[in-house]
């Protein structure tokens, strides 16, 4: 008959055993060691009698620790799976918002737009990757003169910026000269404009689809 304090240890043990056989939770990378401990603790328990104190106090600290480290092991993984998921988004709904919000940019600027789904940037993952760059040349006009021209309004910036940081959507303003070229600017660059209402209603609306469906998209400029 086992006491009340075996009983907890045997049923720890048999937990973190089911917990740490997961796939998902397999991967943290204490919880294979985790795991082994609590086997050995389990068949320790379940396969020998104990009867001196020595014993006890040595089982019920090596007990503590190993509860106190699965726990916060646990806590990991269960704070890692209540991310939002990645690429469960419908590819032709993004297109076709993804499109409208180009269209729009094209009908403001003269920019050049590249896709990528997915990202084949190295460090970058899966992610849907925007490249925008727009600009006029070097000899039209001096770099004072250029970057007045395109330059944005912050309020509207920023406010677009907080939008897509509920949503773990980072994107950065960005501009850089090429003095045998052009200015280049990425996306929020675009939102200079304080007659954008028009491009803010559409990213909006992708954010919604954004949330609805978990999913994370990272806009960022390569240039």
């Amino acid at each position: 008959m086992l006491s009340s304090k075996e009983q907890e240890i045997l049923d720890l043990c048999k937990e973190i055993i089911l917990f740490g056989t997961k796939k998902d939770n397999a991967r943290h990378p204490e919880m294979l060691a985790i795991k082994e401990r609590a086997t050995k603790l389990f068949e320790k328990l379940s396969g020998t009698d104990i009867h001196n104190d020595e014993k006890y106090y040595r089982l019920y600290e090596d007990f503590d620790n190993l509860k106190r480290d699965f726990l916060s092991v646990r806590e990991d993984i269960d704070c890692e799976n209540k991310r939002p998921a990645c690429f469960d988004i419908d590819q032709k709904e993004l297109d076709i918002l993804l499109d409208e919000i180009f269209e729009l940019i094209k009908q403001k600027k003269n920019i050049t737009i590249e896709k990528n789904f997915p990202s084949t940037q190295e460090g970058y993952g899966d992610y849907v990757d925007i490249d925008l760059t727009w600009g006029e040349e070097a000899s039209v006009m001096d770099v004072k003169e250029m970057h007045d021209k395109y330059f944005y309004d912050n309020n509207l910036v920023e406010e677009l910026k907080n939008i897509l940081n509920q949503f773990g959507i980072n994107i950065d303003y960005h501009e850089h000269f090429h003095g045998f070229g052009a200015m280049e600017y990425n996306m929020e660059c675009i939102l200079e404009n304080k007659n954008s209402e028009e491009l803010l209603d559409l990213i909006k609306k992708l954010i919604e689809v954004i949330k609805e469906t978990k999913r994370k998209v990272k806009i960022q400029d390569f240039t």
